[in-house]
């Protein structure tokens, strides 16, 4: 059982969608649970916030938020060549290689000529070349750099000219998922891709005031805005993969640090989030460069971690959160023991003087 201050939320799916799983989960020391609405339909949330009441762990409300994303391809993916051109379309439609929609559908009134469109994780880059049919909701675009298009893909939007989108922050599968948790009694809400303290307040709004926000740092915009962000919300959740494909991936690291200490500084409970044990997906033991992570991420102030794709899908669920248990307990158990609010020479200092290497 959880001995440490340190939580963990699991993410649900396909892995982990019996009440032996969540009962496995919740004995290995998961706090809370959740699924990853960008991924899951409202079917899939009335199933596992039931199954969650039922095992007596809390659930976690996960919006879409104000994300940019493909709607449905036919078949699995569309590969598509650099040079080639396809329409992108406000309204919905089976996507091919000729056309596809862009949901929400109204950001196609706000692309320019010349923006670049990232769409999924190192994939296909689609170029703005042609707006004359903007206003009856076409455009076309030129592939920029090959690759595959697929169903229900982030799309990172780099402007052309320096201007934000206007997206409300919660979708309207968003505003459906928060009935249920009102419903259900939820107490908790992770709102993705805020990109202001205004849109925290709007997150509040629609839970009626009865959850509390966890606001995800995940985009340019919210980094602009951190300090508000931080100040508004009850706490923050650093999504690194999503902010890994707005930023420059080797500054990560280091805006993670900055936010963590933000978030102390301000009293704030920040969650840290993907890639903590991705290994674990597809093999039994993390790599040790993801045990230095989580430790390292622990050491920097974070208040919580967040298992993802390894409960949600992995081959490992369980083995995942055991291992995330023991990784966060040993790091407690250290901690608790030795100084380490003087920085990390008192810690070093510390551990050499003990019998730490041996034993």
């Amino acid at each position: 059982m959880n001995q440490r201050d340190v939580k963990i939320i699991a993410t649900l799916g396909p892995a982990t969608r019996k009440k032996s799983d969540l009962l496995k989960l919740k004995d290995n020391g998961v706090d809370f649970v959740r699924v990853n609405m960008s991924h899951s339909s409202i079917a899939d949330l009335e199933y596992f916030i039931a199954l969650a009441r039922k095992v007596g762990i809390p659930f976690v409300i996960d919006t879409e938020g104000s994300q940019i994303r493909s709607d449905v391809v036919r078949g699995k993916a569309i590969h598509l060549k650099k040079g080639q051109t396809i329409t992108a379309q406000a309204f919905p439609i089976m996507g091919d290689k000729n056309a596809f929609s862009l949901r929400p559908g109204h950001i196609i009134g706000q692309l320019d000529i010349g923006d670049l469109l990232h769409v999924g994780f190192d994939s296909l880059i689609l170029c703005v070349s042609d707006i004359s049919a903007r206003s009856e909701g076409r455009i076309t675009l030129r592939v920029h750099e090959s690759g595959i298009l697929e169903s229900n893909k982030g799309v990172v939007v780099n402007r052309s000219a320096p201007k934000e989108f206007d997206i409300p922050p919660l979708s309207e599968k968003d505003h459906a998922s928060i009935d249920i948790g009102l419903r259900e009694g939820a107490g908790v809400i992770a709102a993705s891709f805020v990109r202001s303290g205004e849109s925290v307040d709007m997150v509040r709004e629609a839970t009626k005031h009865s959850m509390k926000v966890i606001s995800k740092i995940e985009c340019v915009e919210a980094l602009k805005n951190v300090d508000d962000i931080i100040q508004r919300s009850d706490m923050i959740l650093i999504d690194r993969g999503d902010l890994s494909k707005e930023i420059p991936i080797e500054k990560v690291p280091f805006v993670q640090k900055v936010i963590l200490k933000k978030a102390c500084d301000a009293g704030k409970e920040a969650f840290v989030a993907t890639n903590l044990l991705e290994t674990m997906i597809k093999k039994r033991n993390p790599t040790l460069a993801e045990v230095h992570d989580v430790i390292t991420t622990v050491c920097d102030g974070a208040a919580g971690v967040t298992l993802s794709a390894e409960t949600a899908i992995g081959k490992y669920p369980i083995e995942s959160a055991i291992m995330m248990n023991n990784i966060l307990d040993h790091a407690a158990s250290v901690l608790s023991r030795y100084p380490h609010n003087s920085g990390n020479g008192a810690l070093i200092e510390a551990l050499e003087r003990s019998d730490y290497l041996l034993h």
